[in-house]
């Protein structure tokens, strides 16, 4: 496998987990929060999704076309929306689409750089922060006593990071 692959696959991987995780949740934990002021588990995916979506546009935009938002208007806000089977459909595509943006650059695609120099930064923070909204959405979990089965989390979060044959 080559550097290209694994760091693609890395990616893949990090996706897996958050859907993982949106297949787990039930409509009605969509509303549950760590403490009051903080996002709950909708905004967490939603925002995650919007992430993604920001990234991309800043880098190039004409690739968002075919993906849809997660928020709705609200007067001057945005409100993450509740219907959790268009979460978990509309992940993927983004998902689906920043791979193919990193792929693209990776293989010397010329693209506007946005906030990164390089395109493995644009991707490892695209892992790093989507990491602290799988393990703030577990916390919300575990606050109201519904925290995910230990044997679940072995295998659809931390199993996915390690070697099949581990």
């Amino acid at each position: 496998m080559t550097l290209l692959d694994q760091i693609l696959d890395a990616w893949r991987q990090n996706g897996a987990i958050l859907q993982a995780l949106a297949e787990k949740l039930t409509p009605d934990q969509l509303s549950l929060r760590l403490a009051e002021g903080e996002m709950d588990i909708a905004e967490h995916l939603c925002h995650v999704h919007g992430t993604r979506r920001w990234w991309i546009w800043s880098v190039d935009e004409a690739r968002l076309e075919g993906t849809e938002r997660l928020h709705l208007p609200n007067g001057d806000d945005w409100v993450a929306i509740r219907d959790l089977e268009i979460i978990r459909a509309r992940l993927p595509e983004s998902a689906a689409q920043v791979e193919a943006l990193t792929q693209d650059w990776l293989a010397g695609a010329e693209l506007r750089r946005g906030p990164y120099e390089t395109p493995l930064r644009f991707l490892m923070h695209q892992v790093w922060h989507e990491g602290w909204h799988v393990g703030a959405i577990c916390a919300i979990l575990r606050v109201h006593g519904q925290e995910l089965n230990e044997d679940w989390e072995d295998h659809n979060l931390w199993g996915r990071w390690r070697d099949p044959g581990a």
